[in-house]
Order: C-alpha cells, then sequence, then structure tokens
C-alpha cells in the first residue's frame, strides 16, 4: 500500500532496460504510448523516456498514475501529468520473465515493491496464466494493489480487436482513413495490418532482446503457422484467426503472403541494395502485395487493371516511408535507399545518422521525394476503379501519405534529427473533406430491394 502523494519506492536493480510501455493522455482522452525505463536517484524511483526523466508521484484509478518531469536527480520541474502503464510488447516479455525467474505477463508493473510481486505471483497464479495487476482505491488517501489471474480470450472476435490496436496503435494516418470505410469491410483491412505489424515487430523492434537468428527463427515459425492455419490447422495466436478469417472470406493470393514474409526475412540479412531496381525486388513483397492484398475487399470494378494501381500505391507507400523513417533504419544498421544514389549526391552512410542533415543528404531526398511521386502519380487512376464506399478511404490515405513528403519539403529536407509527421489538424481536416461522400456512398450501398423468382 502507498500513501497518495508520495513517491512510490521500488527496487529500481529489478527494472534494467527499456521493457514497459507508458501512455500520457491528452485531454480529448487519446494517448501517445512511450517506452520507459526506470531508474534511481537520491533514493528515488524516476521513470526514464526517450524524451526526460519521471518522478512517479501519485496512484490513480482506472488504471492510471500522474507522472511528474524531473531532473536526473529527481528535482520536479513541471507539471505532473496523467498517464497509465500498458502491457509489455511481446518482444520483452522473455526478458521479464528471467529476471522475475516465472513464465507470465505484467501488464502494471511500478506499483508493488518486486518481492511482494512475486509472492504474490507465486502464491496466486496458476503456471502460464497471463496476470493483471489492478489498482483499488481503499480510502481517500490510499491505494491497494490486488493481483488476479485471468485468460486472455482465443475468440475471432479477440483476434480483430488485438489487430484493429495494433493499427491503431502504429499506423494512425491509414487508420483513420479506414474509418471512412463502411462497417463491414474494416476488420478485414485491421486483420490485413495487424498480420504486417506483427512481422514487422518480429523484425524490426529496436528494443527487442532476439539476435538475428532468433528473430529469423520466430519469423518463420509464425509463418509456419499461419500456411498451416491456411491448410486447416487450429492455430493458438493472438491475430493469425482474423488474419485466416479474412483470407478465406476474399479468397486472397496466398502469394501475396509468402512475398511479403520474403522480404521481412531479408531485412534480416540485407542492410542495403545497390540500385532502384534491386529496391524494387525488395518493395515487391514488403509494400506492393500488401496494395493487391487490399483491393478484393475495396472492391474493384476492375481487378487487374486496379491490381497495378495498387501496386503503384504501396511502393509509393513504401517509399515515403522510407525518407520518414531513414534516420531509425539507420539505427538498425540499414539503408534503405540505393548504394547508387548514395554515390550519385555524395552521400556516405554515415552521414544518414541522425543530426542536421548536410546540403548532399537533401538533395538526395529531394531526388527520392520526385521518384515516390511518380509511383503516387501512377497510383491514383486506380482509386476510381474502387467501390464508390471505399474510394473516400483511399483518397484520405493517398493525401495523407503525400503531406508527409509536403512536410519533409517545408522541413527543407530535415528529417534525421527529428521525425516528420502530418500534423494532427491536417489529418483531421483532409479526412473531414472525404466525410460526407463517404456517409452518402455508403448509405447508396444499402438502398437495395429484394426480389424472388415469380415476384411481378
Amino acid at each position: 500500500m502507498h500513501s497518495l502523494g508520495k513517491d512510490v519506492m521500488t527496487t529500481p536493480a529489478a527494472f534494467p532496460g527499456k521493457y514497459l510501455s507508458l501512455t500520457s493522455f491528452r485531454r480529448d482522452g487519446s494517448g501517445v504510448a512511450t517506452p520507459v525505463w526506470f531508474v534511481e536517484a537520491d533514493g528515488r524511483l524516476l521513470v526514464e523516456t526517450d524524451a526526460g526523466s519521471y518522478k512517479v508521484r501519485r496512484i490513480r484509478r482506472d488504471p492510471r498514475v500522474t507522472i511528474a518531469p524531473c531532473t536526473a536527480t529527481g528535482r520536479l520541474r513541471g507539471t505532473p501529468v496523467p498517464a497509465r502503464a500498458e502491457l509489455l510488447p511481446d518482444a520483452e516479455v522473455a526478458r521479464v520473465d528471467q529476471l522475475m525467474g516465472r513464465k507470465y505477463r505484467v501488464d502494471l508493473l511500478f506499483i508493488k515493491p518486486i518481492r511482494t510481486l512475486q509472492a504474490a505471483l507465486r502464491r496466486r497464479r496458476p503456471r502460464g496464466t497471463p496476470v493483471v495487476l489492478e489498482i483499488t482505491p481503499s480510502c481517500a488517501r490510499a491505494a491497494t494493489v490486488k493481483v488476479r489471474t485471468t485468460a486472455e480470450p482465443r475468440t475471432l472476435s479477440a483476434a480483430y480487436e488485438r489487430c484493429r490496436q495494433l493499427h491503431a496503435r502504429h499506423g494512425r494516418t491509414y487508420y483513420l482513413a479506414t474509418q471512412l470505410l463502411p462497417g463491414w469491410k474494416r476488420p478485414h483491412i485491421h486483420a490485413l495490418y495487424g498480420f504486417v505489424r506483427y512481422a514487422d515487430e518480429i523484425v524490426d523492434h529496436l528494443h527487442s532482446t532476439l539476435d538475428p537468428p532468433a528473430k529469423a527463427a520466430a519469423l518463420t515459425t509464425w509463418g509456419q503457422h499461419f500456411f498451416a492455419g491456411l491448410r486447416g490447422t487450429p492455430v493458438q495466436d493472438p491475430v493469425l484467426p482474423a488474419v485466416l478469417h479474412t483470407v478465406r472470406a476474399f479468397n486472397l493470393d496466398v502469394g501475396d503472403f509468402e512475398q511479403f514474409l520474403a522480404s521481412m526475412a531479408m531485412d534480416l540479412t540485407i542492410d542495403g541494395y545497390q540500385t532502384y531496381q534491386d529496391l524494387l525486388g525488395y518493395m515487391e513483397g514488403s509494400a506492393a502485395v500488401l496494395g493487391t492484398m487490399l483491393t478484393p475487399i475495396l472492391e474493384a470494378s476492375d481487378p487487374p487493371a486496379a491490381r497495378e494501381h495498387a501496386r503503384q500505391l504501396g511502393l509509393a507507400f513504401q517509399l515515403t516511408n522510407f525518407l520518414r523513417d531513414l534516420a531509425e533504419d539507420h539505427q538498425r544498421g540499414r539503408v534503405y535507399l540505393p548504394t547508387q544514389d548514395l554515390d550519385r549526391f555524395g552521400v556516405d552512410r554515415a552521414d544518414l545518422a541522425a543530426g542536421p542533415a548536410t546540403p548532399p543528404v537533401q538533395a538526395l531526398v529531394a531526388f527520392e521525394i520526385a521518384r515516390a511521386r511518380t509511383h503516387y502519380r501512377a497510383a491514383q487512376p486506380g482509386i476510381g476503379l474502387l467501390a464508390p464506399s471505399s474510394q473516400p478511404c483511399i483518397r484520405v490515405a493517398f493525401q495523407l501519405y503525400q503531406a508527409i513528403l509536403d512536410q519533409i519539403e517545408q522541413a527543407d529536407y530535415q528529417i534525421l534529427d527529428h521525425r516528420v509527421t502530418v500534423p494532427r489538424h491536417r489529418r483531421l481536416t483532409v479526412a473531414s473533406r472525404h466525410w460526407a461522400a463517404a456517409q452518402l456512398a455508403a448509405r447508396a450501398e444499402r438502398r437495395v430491394t429484394i426480389t424472388t423468382p415469380g415476384t411481378p
């Protein structure tokens, strides 16, 4: 039990590394997740993030805490803000399991001293069952921690919900666009995004404890489970049931999934591409096939023609992501922009590390933006081939991804010292412009009549 308003004390040595996600909440209820460390300074427990240090100040209900910005020595330097601890990322579960000496998953883990928590888990947890920590106020000035065991649901609807959450958390731009789709289409889009993101997390999680061979093995095993599921084998996986359901519902091309997983595996062994043609070979699996996967769900009037435009849109989105994430990919030891292009502008791989972009780097980025826009132009005619109820979604995604390129240009190509994003107000403005068209198209699809044989 800890009194409200007091610092939460625990054993900092039990938290050596980035393994927890902390969500700060805005007034509108939206949240931003940030990976955190726990560190000790002058006997205080601090929460260390990429943005600075925070002191755990209060325990609040539902299950949230208030954290306050502070200096490295624990001195407060700002106003406390509400926050919430979230589920451990899958890639980090093994590390915490090892630290605790038991196999379990913890949702909230900076409320109770570690030894007390371990004792509670050993007493009350059936082996292999996830653990949820509840914060329950016991009086006006104190809070208690309860441990309850619960098994996560493994139903089809739960799998779709996990995919939706993955999409909402990691794909804000396209997730916003999908809100303009008819309700029955959205879960299938989320399922495909969940498949893509889950594989990407295996390969590219910056703080994963797995080495490349272990990542390759995990990716291979996961892919095998997916293809076994297509053959009718029951799968016990958080997201695959939704993906398999979507594949069967729309008779999606299994070859697209094979190409995607092959490209993901390439990320574990290849750190660069000599020419743009070489890069296109990678992007065919990592991006182009994603467009072709979506086409049946979006209901194209001319599927063969729409398929090529969808490929081009996938390539355009992928190249945009490469430019936006240039410094982050370099941190992973990977440079997607072709070596031939770097040589053309006199750019060395080391020049792409985080920091101010040099004039040669700026020229290189401008060149790649022009190349990306050629893919956007090739993709644009395909939007008109989609069902009217699908067009507003793709138009919003199309405009918002191009807006990332606009933001890079407005920043004078300085993209190595910060991640360029489209401001929230602009994203909402673009989406609102197409909202009415989406509603009208959805209503039009519901204006149907039923006729039976013999009806006059």
